[in-house]
Parts: structure tokens; C-alpha cells; sequence
């Protein structure tokens, strides 16, 4: 008989950033799969390319989503490492958190900000089943694990935090969520205040980066933007 799966739980190792309200979701999934007996997917994940899955990750994912590996500080979606942590530590299978991952891509759900990437709709976020494989692998192999810290010079940081709701020409972003920071050229001074305190959809990083970081993120989109 198999084993009823322990509730999901927030994983107790060092994070960057708070959870957000979506993580529940998330663990959600992973728990209804694994208690349905929908496992044992790995062969949809065969031959995934998750090289290319972390460069999509990074520019598609990474504005909303924490993932360490990927160096990413997202606070919009889920901490992916939170989500699937607890998971790991339990034993559930890479092909378990693999079709999560895919299916959330594909149908996010009513409430959520995230885009139907598989929607020929949303032409600026659409994504092919290989790309959408590629990503779902990648996270699936890497999320909940013990890796390296999060970017510390500035464009990188943008790249992860903001690259997938902003376009900037400079750091080769071309997220539609927020404003174009290329026609926006804001001021050092609104810079600070957006990245501080949110707003507009956008989650504050106060807190989550220091005083330093969110000052270096803003003279880098100044000077990139000539704002």
C-alpha cells in the first residue's frame, strides 16, 4: 500500500526572500500528483536540454520566481526552492516536480499573474513545447537543492530580479509586464523609491536586498537607460 505523502513544509535551510501567498499552490500540486499515483513521468523529461531550460528560466521566470541555482530573486510567484524542497527531502521524484512545472506553464491558473506561455495569444511570452520541456527539466533538477548565492553585480541582478517584466536594451531583456525602462529613463531617485517599495505590481525589495544592492540596481538602470 502505498504511503500517504507527508504535507508539504517550509523548508528550514537559508533563503534569500520571503515565500509568497502562491507557494501553497505549488506544494498543492506536488502532494495531489504524488497522492493520485501520477508519477513516474521521467521518460517525458528524457533528452530535455536544461542548458537552454536555465537561459529561458532566467529570462522568463526569474523576474517572479526565487530559484538559487538559477540566481534568481523573485518574489512574485512562488520560491520555487521553498515549494519543492520539502519534497526533495522526502523522496519524491525529479519526473514528479517535472510534470509540476509543466503543467503550471501551461495552465497557471484563474487568479495567477503568470502567463500561459503555451498560448499563441501572448506572442511576447510564448513558448514551444521543447523550450516549455526544457524549462520544466531544469527547474526539476535543480530546485530545492543546495547551491551557489544569487548574482551580486548589478546587471546580473536585474537579469534575474526584473529582466522578465522589464525590457532594457543594455542587460538584453525584453519582459512586457512592467514598463520599458528604455522609453521609461527614470531618476536615480525614482529608481530607489520604485525598487524599495514596489508598487504598481511590482513586489518591494526592501528587505529582501540591502540598502547597497537596491542603490547599485538603480545607478545601473540610470546609467544604462541615461535616465
Amino acid at each position: 500500500m502505498r504511503r500517504s505523502p507527508r504535507p508539504l513544509r517550509r523548508s528550514t535551510r537559508p533563503t534569500l526572500l520571503r515565500p509568497s501567498a502562491g507557494l501553497a499552490a505549488v506544494a498543492f500540486a506536488v502532494a495531489g500528483l504524488v497522492a493520485s499515483g501520477c508519477t513516474g513521468q521521467a521518460e517525458e523529461s528524457a533528452g530535455a536540454d536544461t542548458n537552454e531550460g536555465k537561459t529561458l528560466f532566467v529570462q522568463k521566470c526569474g523576474g517572479c520566481h526565487t530559484l538559487a541555482e538559477a540566481g534568481t530573486l523573485g518574489t512574485t510567484g512562488p520560491n520555487l526552492d521553498w515549494a519543492f524542497g520539502a519534497a526533495r527531502d522526502d523522496g519524491f521524484a525529479e519526473s514528479t516536480f517535472f510534470e509540476v512545472v509543466l503543467e503550471q506553464m501551461k495552465i497557471p491558473g484563474e487568479d495567477s499573474p503568470m502567463p500561459e506561455f503555451d498560448s499563441h495569444d501572448d506572442e511576447a511570452n510564448y513558448l514551444t513545447e521543447d523550450q516549455l520541456r526544457n524549462i520544466a527539466a531544469y527547474v526539476a533538477s535543480v530546485a530545492g537543492t543546495d547551491v551557489e548565492a544569487a548574482p551580486t553585480d548589478p546587471k546580473s541582478m536585474f537579469v534575474a530580479s526584473c529582466g522578465s517584466c522589464h525590457t532594457l536594451a543594455d542587460a538584453g531583456t525584453t519582459g512586457t509586464t512592467g514598463p520599458n525602462l528604455d522609453d521609461a529613463k527614470p531618476t536615480l531617485d525614482a529608481a530607489i523609491a520604485q525598487i524599495t517599495n514596489g508598487g504598481g505590481g511590482m513586489p518591494a525589495f526592501e528587505g529582501q536586498l540591502t540598502d547597497e544592492q537596491i542603490t547599485a540596481l538603480a545607478e545601473y538602470i540610470v546609467g544604462a537607460t541615461g535616465g
